[in-house]
This record gives C-alpha cells, structure tokens and sequence, in this order.
C-alpha cells in the first residue's frame, strides 16, 4: 500500500512540475525523422511578425541545435511557407511554433505549442504544448535577458525567462535524428555558424 501511495506521488509530483500539456508522436516518428533531418522553424502566422516571434525563434533554434541532431536552418527575413520554395531545396521539415499569453497580474500564462511536419507530404509527425504561469520580474538569466534586450528591445526583457524555459521544456519533448553522416555533421556546423 505504502509503495502505491508512493508511485501516485511520483505521478502526480511529476505532473505538477512539468508544464507539458501533451505530446503526440506519428507512430513511425524515429523513421520520420531520419528522413526530416534539416528543419526551419516558423511562427504560426506569416504576415505580421513580431518582436516576440523572432525571439521565440532564436531561443528555439538555439536549443534545438545544441541539444539535438537536427541541422535548423535560419529561417528567412520573411517567415512563409519554405517547403516550396527553391532557395531552400535541402529543408525536409518544417516546425511550427506560437507562444501565447495571458496577462494575470504579476504573472502571465505563457502556452508554447511546436508542430513539426515533413515536406514532402505535409503529415504532422509530432506536436506538444507546454503550459506554466510564470513570473514577469526576472532575477535569474540576467545575462540572457540582455542578450535579447539588446537585440528585439526592451519589451521583450520581460519575457525571456518565459520563453526559455518552456521551449526547454518542449525541445527536450522533441527526439531528433539518431545519427548523421559525415557530410551532414559539416552541414549541421555550417548552418549553425551563420
């Protein structure tokens, strides 16, 4: 009874301090991948984007290539739809992701959801949502906070722990491609030195 008990606190510990919300995989995700190893990551609307967008997509590209395999293209000055376009013929997937908030006070319900779909066939083959309320007065990542101060302005400082930790969350939710050859490790370098 007693190891019962403990099992359900576990579960429930977990649930509480994770802000996972769900994640849906294709049940042939690991062959997905390999075949979706080159990604660009786009905001969820393509016309207006804003400070926030831009941020949200450094922070994930970020986390994306130092903790995965994936090769994360820089996406374009003008966020479209890329897996038609000529400029981009190696990109084989394309991850989709909006940050909502809602302002309650002190603190605001941030939502992160990513969607990453193949190009060649536009199949969903993964998508999660994190969920947390966080607070809006930082004093914790000073130095990153800067960083994207110094770059989008200073209306996105209040924001950044927020947008860091829940696309932590949601990237360590994403298993990238296994392993990559010779050439496509010199590839990953390359695109990610620019």
């Amino acid at each position: 009874m007693q190891n019962l008990f403990f099992g359900f606190l576990l579960v429930f510990l977990f649930t509480q301090c994770s802000s996972i919300q769900y994640v849906k995989k294709s049940p042939s995700l690991a062959a997905d991948v390999a075949t979706t190893k080159r990604i660009l990551i786009l905001p969820s609307t393509y016309n207006k984007i804003s400070e926030e967008d831009a941020m949200l997509h450094d922070i994930m590209r970020q986390e994306i290539s130092h903790h995965s395999l994936f090769i994360v293209y820089k996406a374009p000055a003008k966020f479209k739809n890329v897996c038609s376009l000529k400029e981009f013929p190696k990109i084989e997937g394309i991850l989709t992701a909006e940050m909502r908030e809602t302002p309650m006070g002190a603190k605001s319900e941030f939502a992160l959801k990513g969607i990453l779909q193949k190009c060649s066939n536009g199949v969903v083959i993964w998508e999660s949502k994190a969920v947390d309320k966080l607070p809006l007065e930082a004093n914790e990542n000073m130095s990153l906070i800067k960083t994207y101060s110094e770059k989008y302005g200073k209306k996105v400082a209040k924001k950044v722990n927020a947008y860091f930790q829940l696309t932590k969350e949601l990237v360590a939710e994403l298993k990238g491609p296994e392993k990559l050859n010779e050439e496509e490790e010199l590839e990953k370098i390359e695109v990610e030195s620019e």
